[in-house]
């Protein structure tokens, strides 16, 4: 790599590094100055900007929670957009200038100096306290920093009918035990909670080892998060639910009732939905990346009418599912085990597997290794293996991911979490319009219902998936050859005559390769062709099942 090319590639790294909305012009550069193998002074402030990228993200995880930073004589030396403008307060101030209740500050001034002797980073620590100028309730959550002071978060826990649903339906609560965690969440003791709850101590503290052993949480702390977790994954469903009623249109799907937790055999924690016909034949969803598994609500009418029930997990890091603990080169083999385990659970025997983008080479997988479970499988738009022959009809962004993917660990780590950042910095409304440019995908994002349903599923899945993506995209896919042995049953490629990828002359290649894979181009229709077309993929689905299947003995 020349000179001068190095410095204006390592000038464009930090240029997306503050602004990742020059992602884009980025990506233009490199993709014309990159040779096939790495530059070492390139690769080394790749890493740099790649933990700026992180510090970044960890002092602003989302811009609506608010957060600051306090130094070793407690004066806030950060504040996320979100605390400056709802607590009013700016870098220099102390904690005398939160609007909290004194104990409260005496509380987290003590607090933040122990955490800052302590010679090993300790587990965060949650005080109660109170808002002294809008008189409510809230939690204050104090990690260690790293740098001699501490980390201060705030949630004002709004109890909402979704949060006390998804306690129930996710570890079993009774109805007795989620009174005990929304007392303890909101700041009680355990024997004001016995108070408020006219019980005894001992029945209150046997409820709560209860909730420690449902939840698997090792105390009140954990406890906390995990609800405060959960408040800000289910107020996602109720505003999307709100903007969608306000505008007269039904909340898109799968809404929070939907949604489950299962315990692995590993001890991994899986994030699925089932929705649809209730007992009808199975239609396993499995998600892409960044758009997760939204789906407008008049998808799931048609579906309830063609007597359809989709069953949606989300993948390692995705959402509520626990990333794999180790890292592994196996992951696809990991994720179809725990499919398999989710539809043993669910007492399913065969599926038709609708799968989108990334999604296909799981269900790919899930083919070759239990092929009697799949009776089909409809893949919309799907990831495909890409040869030297295709390099050429790849859109800028592709053609620079497989560089990556093949030649530059280093960059692909980078080139992921600067794509996040975007989303974490400017929302998704605003990544969504740099991301998906062609005409057909524009009208897509045009239309209320198909932009609330993919919101939706990216909320689901999670702004900080970037590393359940970069999981996704780091293992190359296997080669043609490979992909048309695998294939045993029925495989309907579904393709947009707008996609800029060059998938049509790789779905043909398929085709010829094996016979029980078909190839549909529709004349509109790109990237977010799914969205475009979801009531044909439903019966396109359908279709697939030919003879009705195995039904669910439980819908979880």
């Amino acid at each position: 790599m020349r000179t001068h090319d190095n410095a204006d590639l390592i000038e464009s790294v930090y240029a997306t590094t503050l602004d990742p909305a020059e992602f884009d012009r980025t990506i233009e550069r490199w993709v014309q100055q990159i040779g096939n193998r790495g530059d070492r002074a390139f690769d080394r402030h790749l890493r740099i900007a790649f933990d700026l990228l992180e510090r970044t993200a960890r002092n602003d995880t989302d811009p609506t929670v608010p957060q600051l930073e306090l130094g070793p004589d407690l004066r806030i030396l950060h504040a996320n957009s979100a605390m400056r403008t709802l607590y009013d307060v700016s870098v220099g101030d102390t904690l005398d200038d939160l609007p909290l209740d004194a104990s409260a500050r005496a509380e987290i001034a003590r607090t933040a100096k122990r955490l800052a002797r302590a010679e090993v980073p300790g587990q965060p620590v949650v005080v109660p306290a109170w808002r002294t100028d809008a008189e409510n309730s809230l939690v204050v959550i104090l990690t260690p920093s790293g740098t001699g002071g501490c980390r201060l978060q705030t949630s004002e826990l709004v109890w909402t009918p979704n949060l006390s649903s998804l306690l129930a339906e996710s570890f079993s609560l009774t109805k007795a035990e989620r009174s005990v965690v929304r007392l303890l969440a909101e700041g009680c003791s355990v024997e004001q909670a016995a108070a408020a709850r006219n019980a005894s101590i001992a029945t209150v503290r046997t409820q709560l080892q209860s909730i420690y052993q449902k939840t698997r949480v090792s105390g009140l702390t954990e406890l906390v998060r995990l609800v405060i977790g959960l408040a800000a994954f289910s107020p996602s469903d109720a505003r999307i639910e709100e903007e969608s009623l306000s505008a007269g249109r039904p909340a898109p799907y799968p809404r929070a009732e939907h949604r489950h937790l299962l315990t692995l055999p590993d001890g991994r924690t899986l994030d699925y939905a089932v929705f649809g016909a209730k007992g009808g034949r199975p239609l396993l969803l499995l998600h892409d990346g960044i758009c997760g598994n939204g789906w407008p609500a008049s998808a799931i009418d048609e579906a309830r009418r063609l007597g359809l029930q989709i069953i949606s997990p989300l993948r390692p890091g995705y959402g509520r599912s626990e990333p794999l603990r180790t890292r592994r080169r196996d992951t696809l083999n990991t994720i179809v085990k725990d499919i398999l385990y989710l539809l043993d659970y669910l007492g399913i025997d065969s599926v038709v597997i609708v799968a989108k983008v990334l999604g296909s080479a799981s269900g790919t997988r899930l083919m070759a290794i239990a092929p009697e479970r799949v009776s089909g499988m409809l893949a919309v738009v799907p990831a495909l293996p890409i040869e030297k022959q295709d390099y050429a009809g790849l859109s800028t962004q592709h053609r620079m991911l497989v560089h990556a993917v093949h030649a530059n660990p280093t960059l692909l780590r980078y080139f992921v979490r600067a794509r996040y950042a975007l989303y974490e910095r400017y929302g998704i409304h605003a990544f969504l319009a740099k991301v998906y440019k062609s005409t057909a995908d524009r009208e897509v994002l045009a239309d209320p219902d198909c932009l609330s349903a993919i919101v939706h599923g990216a909320r689901a899945c999670g702004t900080r998936s970037f590393r359940a993506y970069y999981g996704d995209v780091r293992e190359p896919f296997d080669d043609m050859h490979t992909v048309a042995a695998a294939i045993t049953r029925p495989v309907h490629i579904l393709l947009g005559a707008e996609d800029a990828n060059g998938r049509l002359a790789r779905a043909q290649r398929l085709a010829a390769l094996n016979p029980h894979v078909t190839v549909t181009v529709l004349p509109k229709g790109a990237e977010l062709l799914f969205y475009r077309e979801c009531h044909r993929v439903l019966q396109l689905a359908a279709n697939l099942h030919g003879q009705p299947a195995s039904l669910p003995r439980t819908a979880g």
